[in-house]
């Protein structure tokens, strides 16, 4: 079995290379959307949609979702990778709810990120990004390690880590719990922890998150891979 330097080297550094093509395709519509609303200007939008949104929730499973919780998955949605991730949102519920009422929640949230990030709506980012990771596993012969719905939840979660300041190790580190469940302090750490293919995943999604939400820390994630 590989050893955490070949882990780190095959999944984060396969996952670098796509992160610069990435970049040169679509890092300027990703960088406009997230630099373009105000932060404080999409919580109002949000909770305003939410309020109004509230009855068309009453009478299902996911009733017990409130405004504030609707508001905080639209503002999700919109800072991450919009329409395309309103599935796999949903599913992260983890509530166990009649198809019929998960269609009532995807039209809730769809027409959430319409009105509040209307540029989120317009543009799939998510296939874009789901390409990435998925084309990365594949090349590396990785695909038993990718779960959509995992790899899908865990992108925004990336740019929110870097975001925060915590850093590019903090970042994968916290990819890898949302991925495989796995808690390490440090990459070192990760060694027997996971194998060379969840490597590969977390890597891809280090970086192709990077590329497509936050590309102003595409800097940060190259200088933590050339330091492995």
């Amino acid at each position: 079995m590989p050893g955490v330097s070949d882990v780190r080297r095959s999944g984060v550094g396969t996952g670098i290379t796509m992160l610069l093509v990435l970049l040169a395709a679509c890092a300027d519509g990703a960088a406009s959307t997230s630099t373009g609303t105000a932060a404080l200007s999409l919580d109002r939008s949000a909770a305003e949609f939410a309020a109004s949104a509230e009855r068309a929730l009453e009478g299902t499973a996911f009733e017990t979702v409130g405004p504030g919780a609707v508001a905080d998955l639209v503002i999700g949605l919109c800072e991450g990778l919009g329409v395309g991730a309103v599935p796999a949102t949903i599913a992260g519920l983890g509530i166990d709810a009649p198809s019929g009422d998960g269609e009532i929640l995807t039209e809730v949230l769809m027409v959430g990120i319409a009105q509040v990030c209307p540029d989120r709506a317009q543009v799939d980012l998510t296939g874009y990004y789901l390409d990435a990771v998925r084309g990365t596993a594949d090349a590396a012969g990785s695909l038993g390690a990718f779960d959509e719905g995992d790899v899908v939840r865990a992108g925004p979660i990336v740019c929110a880590r870097l975001k925060s300041g915590a850093g590019v190790e903090a970042a994968l580190l916290t990819t890898v719990v949302g991925l495989f469940g796995v808690e390490a302090e440090t990459v070192d750490q990760l060694a027997g922890l996971i194998d060379a293919d969840q490597g590969v995943v977390s890597g891809a999604v280090l970086a192709s998150a990077t590329a497509l939400l936050c590309p102003e820390h595409a800097g940060e994630v190259e200088a933590f891979v050339e330091s492995l």
